[in-house]
C-alpha cells in the first residue's frame, strides 16, 4: 500500500513539475525614492507609468503626501490647511487619494 501512496505522489509531482516554464525568471530593481527632509518613508501605490504615491517625514517629522517620478523626483502634495498628509494610491490616469489634515485638525480624505 505504501508503494502506491508513492508512485501516485510522484506522478502529481512529474504533472506539476512538468507545467512549471523552464528559465521563466523576473527582475526587479529597487529604487530608493528619497524623501522629504526626515527620517521616514513610505509608498503606498504606484500605477502603470511608474508614478509612486506614499507620505513621507518632512524636516519638521510631519507626515506628508508626496507625488514620486522618475524626471521630479519626490514632490510634497500639500496639506488642506493643516500640519500632515498621506498618499495612498494613484491611477493609470494620475488621481492621487490619501488624507490630509485640515485647519481644524481633522482628517479628511482629498483627490489630488
Amino acid at each position: 500500500m505504501n508503494l502506491c501512496r508513492h508512485t501516485a505522489a510522484a506522478a502529481i509531482l512529474g504533472l506539476c513539475h512538468a507545467s512549471t516554464p523552464v528559465g521563466a525568471q523576473t527582475t526587479y530593481t529597487v529604487t530608493s525614492l528619497g524623501s522629504l527632509g526626515g527620517k521616514f518613508g513610505v509608498c503606498w501605490g504606484i500605477n502603470a507609468s511608474g508614478v509612486a504615491v506614499g507620505e513621507s517625514q518632512d524636516v519638521s517629522g510631519r507626515n506628508r503626501a508626496f507625488r514620486w517620478d522618475s524626471n521630479s523626483g519626490i514632490v510634497d502634495l500639500g496639506t488642506l490647511g493643516g500640519l500632515a498628509a498621506g498618499a495612498y494610491d494613484i491611477n493609470g490616469a494620475g488621481a492621487i487619494v490619501g488624507w490630509a489634515r485640515n485647519p481644524a485638525g481633522l482628517d479628511r480624505a482629498f483627490i489630488w
